[in-house]
């Protein structure tokens, strides 16, 4: 077993943020996915919950182009799901 961490932008909010009543069913269903910051994290309050715009390779760097159309595509369905604003954030991502 290895620990492994990648670089993630999301679309979303940190869960301690979130303030709706379903937001353990969309990460149980797969509707939002979770961030956790260190390995072995879970959705506790720390970890980013939302969409994932880009995840970089296993301890390397990774290229991308800005695709703003694609952020706002992202906040848009995040506030469909939550009825919040998301924010874009840069996390590692550890499992």
């Amino acid at each position: 077993m290895g620990i492994d961490y990648e670089a993630a932008i999301m679309v979303g909010l940190p869960r301690g943020d979130i303030e709706c009543e379903d937001i353990a069913d969309l990460i149980y269903e797969e509707e939002l996915e979770v961030c956790p910051p260190y390995y072995d994290g879970s959705d506790d309050d720390g970890a980013i919950v939302g969409l994932t715009y880009k995840v970089s390779g296993t301890y390397q760097a990774s290229e991308f182009k800005w695709d703003q159309t694609l952020v706002d595509a992202l906040k848009t369905e995040f506030k469909k799901l939550t009825g919040q604003d998301a924010k874009v954030w840069l996390s590692p991502l550890g499992w």
